[in-house]
Order: C-alpha cells, then sequence, then structure tokens
C-alpha cells in the first residue's frame, strides 16, 4: 500500500516499480488540489455580489466535499455527486440570471 499526493509522475514511477502496490491519495492534498483548482476558476474580483455568490459556492463545494469525506459507499458517494450536480446547475443557472439581466 503506498499513500501519496496528487502528482501524477510520482505515482506513475512508483506504480512502474510495483505494479500491484494499492495506491492512495492522501485526502489533505486531494481537498488541497481541489480548493487550489476553484479559487483558479472563480477569480477573485468582481462586485460585492459576485463576491459574495463565490464565496456561497466554495461553502456549497466544501459542504459536499465534507460529505464525500465520510461516505463509505461507492453507491453512497454517486448518489451525493449525482445531487450536487443537480443543485449546481441551479446555482450556475441563478448567476447566469443575474449577471445578464435575464
Amino acid at each position: 500500500m503506498i499513500l501519496t499526493d496528487t502528482d501524477l509522475k510520482e505515482r506513475k514511477a512508483l506504480e512502474l516499480v510495483w505494479p500491484n502496490a494499492l495506491m492512495l491519495l492522501c485526502m489533505f492534498h486531494v481537498c488541497q488540489s481541489w480548493k487550489n483548482k476553484l479559487n483558479e476558476l472563480l477569480g477573485s474580483k468582481g462586485t460585492s455580489q459576485i463576491i459574495h455568490l463565490r464565496k456561497e459556492i466554495k461553502k456549497y463545494i466544501k459542504g459536499i466535499v465534507n460529505q464525500l469525506k465520510a461516505m463509505d459507499s461507492i453507491k453512497g458517494i454517486k448518489e451525493c455527486v449525482k445531487k450536487s450536480q443537480e443543485v449546481f446547475q441551479v446555482f450556475i443557472f441563478f448567476i447566469y440570471i443575474y449577471l445578464f439581466k435575464l
């Protein structure tokens, strides 16, 4: 069993040396990677309303990540992801309406 961060090159190298090893990801590094990507995608500028929406989206996604960390079955994870996708689509719809004043 090998525990690594999210470095794909490192994981490939370990896989070459130990092809039958169980490869696990460090949850801290996975969450850090997701947080960094989320910050990159959402940016940091905008009106006070955009900043507020960004904070709400981050809070929502953090809640999803905490739910996923507590899951103990693939079925539960899939259900959580499906529900989250549906809710997130509504978020995006309202942001779109707000931004373009439809």
